[in-house]
């Protein structure tokens, strides 16, 4: 459930914050804000996913989308740039290539 996850997120925040590796007040706060917003995108590039073969340019579409959340998260956070991951995109070029080898 959603309290369970961000509760164990906030523990995740509140280590890093003591770490020094985050720059935040409330990590369960923080935590929550995190989750609903990559729960608040999650629809949308789902439809991006599900019509990837249609509209092969999707995937430009959900890359960026996921590039877009890493750097907001690593705002939020005011952790170092290029210090969060998301998503491994690197499948992507693969998952594009064997859909259109679907076609």
């Amino acid at each position: 459930s959603f309290n369970i996850s961000s509760h164990l997120f906030a523990q995740i925040l509140e280590q890093g914050s003591r770490e020094g590796c985050f720059s935040i007040d409330d990590p369960q706060a923080t935590a929550e804000m995190i989750l609903l917003l990559g729960a608040s995108i999650a629809p949308r590039n789902a439809q991006l996913f599900v019509d990837l073969q249609s509209n092969p340019q999707n995937i430009q579409k959900l890359t960026d989308h996921l590039e877009q959340y890493r750097l907001a998260v690593e705002r939020i956070l005011a952790a170092p740039e290029n210090s969060i991951r998301v998503i491994d995109t690197s499948f992507l070029p693969a998952l594009q290539t064997y859909i259109e080898s679907k076609k």
